[in-house]
């Protein structure tokens, strides 16, 4: 009898010994679950926290922009500094055929050597690095950011606002093209003492004006006319037209109908308007050979 009482006690005690044990695994079951619950919840607040790091850089709001120009400065997009960015002299920003991006950056070293009238192509690309933005976005809300610039290429990427080139108060060589540009207004008082060019070639200025000021610097079409010379070898002739160009030509053209005018007294009106239209399909011919377009229509 003594022995059957003693092997239920032992019996029971094996059976709450089991249910504690089964509650210890439930406990620790559920622990490691609320466990790694936490950790996914730290993990997605930790990216979106770096996310929004990121976005908050100063004067950065295009993250494939930033880390493209990391990238090029072989650093990592969290440790950019605005010294970093203060540093870059030279930017070039243009599509490729496959819709991505290239971004060129270069830095002092660049600038000096593209100043050098000996210096080769293949000189440059040394002291250049490159990066690739693979989803077509929009980065030029992002170009006035690096403020000491001294040249810069913007080719075939929208630009609907050029306010932005205010900031380059040490820009010495500036080229727009193709960029979809209607209004330079914000330029009006754009000056800097190292402006040499500033090009808005293949760009559809409604109104120059804001610009006169610096009209000798400011490139309104820039082409290349094929030709032949006395050897019988091909040539590239470089035709630049700047806004002094353009506003001396429409003033002469403008002076030289009037004089003709004062001076024929109104007399011979149907010869001169004849000969006028000759030399009009001439001078439009050349402007087609050089490539200047409709700029002076």
């Amino acid at each position: 009898m003594k022995n059957i009482k003693i092997s239920a006690v032992l019996t029971l005690i094996a059976l709450c010994v089991a249910l504690m044990l089964s509650a210890c695994s439930d406990d620790n079951k559920k622990n490691n679950e609320q466990t790694a619950l936490n950790q996914q919840e730290n993990k997605a607040e930790n990216e979106k926290a770096k996310e929004q790091e990121l976005v908050n850089y100063p004067g950065f709001s295009n993250i494939s922009f930033l880390n493209a120009v990391a990238e090029c400065l072989g650093k990592d997009a969290t440790s950019v500094t605005k010294e970093d960015v203060l540093d870059i002299r030279y930017l070039a920003v243009g599509p490729e055929d496959d819709g991505t991006i290239t971004v060129y950056v270069g830095m002092k070293d660049y600038v000096d050597k593209a100043y050098s009238a000996d210096v080769t192509i293949e000189e440059l690309k040394k002291y250049v690095k490159t990066a690739r933005i693979e989803d077509a976005t929009d980065v030029s809300c992002d170009f006035g950011i690096f403020e000491n610039l001294e040249i810069f290429e913007f080719y075939n990427v929208e630009v609907q606002d050029v306010s932005f080139v205010n900031n380059y108060s040490q820009l010495v060589f500036g080229y727009f093209d193709s960029n979809g540009i209607t209004d330079v207004s914000s330029l009006e008082n754009y000056n800097p003492q190292t402006l040499i060019e500033l090009d808005f070639t293949g760009n559809d200025i409604v109104d120059w004006s804001p610009l006169y000021h610096i009209k000798e610097k400011v490139i309104v079409n820039f082409s290349v006319q094929h030709m032949t010379d006395e050897s019988g070898n091909r040539v590239e002739l470089p035709i630049v037209v700047t806004l002094a160009d353009m506003l001396n030509s429409e003033l002469g053209t403008s002076s030289d109908t009037q004089q003709s005018e004062t001076q024929n007294g109104g007399e011979n009106i149907q010869e001169n308007e004849n000969e006028d239209e000759k030399i009009q399909e001439q001078e439009s011919q050349i402007m087609y050979d050089i490539d200047w377009g409709t700029l002076f229509e």
